[in-house]
């Protein structure tokens, strides 16, 4: 009898230790586990509202993304607006980020940015902050449609079309594509997500399009005798020149049609030359040539070079000023020589084309504080002597960039009559 109650008391006292052992566990854990409120004080909120800019009507199946900028965070998170327009992140850490509004016929803005594209601005969050009431107001993009003709009023199918955005730049005129599209088998044409400004429209021939005779021409096929002329890059309704073409100011949701160009013929001449490659393993090396005009702009043009001699012919370059690049490529690696030329009224001979040895920069970049260098850094290597454009094909030929690690030091190589650039 004394045993049987001996085991009863040791069980009881065991299933009371069990038991006391599970309540303190089950405290633990509600004293260690993060209430919400815990939650809030060590993250951030985002909230805001897209709507359409003018009337302030809320935007629905908006794109809203928000970017890291750190290191230690660059994922990105996408919030999509419903029938109020609204949008919500919740529990972002507090960092630096980027904040960008897309939604298909509308401007896209990044956060900060005002009507004008101007003044986008890093989002920086801090711990427990709550930022609402952001109001992204986008501006519904226009369209320019019509047609492209030639001199006869045939349509001209397969034709390149470009919005143009013109701007003046110390006294001349330059510009910069929005959009290109080709026309249908009619020769018609439709550009369209174009952000409000003012935009001139060019169209742009091929070069075996420009090669079709008009009926003033069509006498000469017979006896294989080429046309005189080609069909030019044409400007909105017919001139060739973008200081003569006429412009359209494109406001918010602008639909502008009957927009209809009509090619213009344009007598048009060879450049002729050589390549003169200077350096090391340039035997059998191949080259190709690009010709760009006086507003920077490519010509679409047929050249060849020929691979024993290294000369080249250029046809169809109407009269300008412009820049010749060669292009090559060898054992060493890529190479690049340019010529400007200017075609007045004859075709142009002896254009002689250079491509030297490159030399190498050498230097050191220190950052001040004694802070450790970035993990990405991009040197860009820029002409103090040429023009903007030539500049812009030296950064594209130029820029170098390393990847390196927060203790590596970064070292140029220097020409030696090169003068420190760092």
């Amino acid at each position: 009898m004394y045993i049987f109650f001996r085991r009863i008391t040791i069980s009881l006292a065991v299933a009371l230790l069990l038991i006391l052992f599970s309540l303190r566990v089950s405290a633990r854990k509600q004293l260690s586990a993060p209430s919400s409120s815990d939650d809030d004080k060590q993250t951030a909120s985002v909230e805001g509202t897209v709507v359409r800019a003018g009337i302030d009507e809320p935007l629905r199946k908006a794109q809203v993304i928000l970017s890291g900028r750190d290191d230690k965070d660059r994922n990105s998170r996408v919030a999509v607006t419903g029938t109020d327009g609204k949008f919500m992140f919740k529990g972002v850490a507090p960092g630096s980020y980027d904040l960008y509004v897309d939604h298909g016929g509308y401007v896209a803005r990044s956060y900060g940015e005002d009507s004008e594209g101007k003044g986008a601005a890093i989002l920086t969050l801090v711990a427990a902050q709550k930022m609402r009431d952001l109001i992204f107001r986008l501006q519904k993009c226009g369209v320019i449609s019509g047609q492209v003709v030639d001199e006869d009023g045939d349509p001209m199918p397969g034709i390149s079309v470009e919005a143009v955005q013109r701007t003046t730049r110390r006294g001349k005129i330059s510009e910069s594509r929005r959009f290109s599209f080709q026309t249908n088998d009619l020769g018609e044409y439709r550009l369209f997500d174009l952000p409000p400004g003012q935009y001139c429209v060019r169209a742009i021939p091929d070069y075996m399009r420009r090669m079709r005779p008009s009926a003033d021409d069509l006498g000469n096929v017979e006896t294989g005798t080429k046309a005189a002329t080609d069909y030019a890059p044409t400007y909105f309704p017919n001139a060739t020149d973008i200081s003569r073409a006429s412009t359209v100011q494109l406001k918010s949701g602008d639909d502008f049609s009957s927009m209809d160009i009509v090619l213009v013929r344009s007598r048009t001449y060879k450049i002729r030359g050589h390549i003169t490659d200077l350096t090391e393993g340039s035997i059998g090396g191949q080259y190709s040539l690009v010709v760009f005009s006086e507003d920077q702009q490519p010509v679409n043009v047929q050249g060849i070079v020929y691979p024993k001699s290294h000369d080249f012919e250029i046809s169809g370059i109407p009269p300008g000023q412009f820049t010749v690049f060669a292009n090559g490529s060898n054992e060493k690696g890529a190479t690049q020589g340019l010529a400007k030329v200017e075609v007045i009224d004859a075709d142009l001979g002896s254009v002689n084309i250079v491509i030297k040895r490159r030399s190498d920069v050498r230097g050191r970049v220190v950052m001040d504080g004694k802070a450790a260098l970035p993990k990405y850094l991009r040197i860009l290597l820029r002409s103090s002597t040429e023009s903007d454009f030539s500049q812009r094909e030296s950064d594209r030929m130029a820029i170098l960039t390393w990847w390196m690690s927060l203790t590596a030091p970064m070292r140029l190589m220097r020409p030696r009559n090169a003068r420190n650039v760092i």
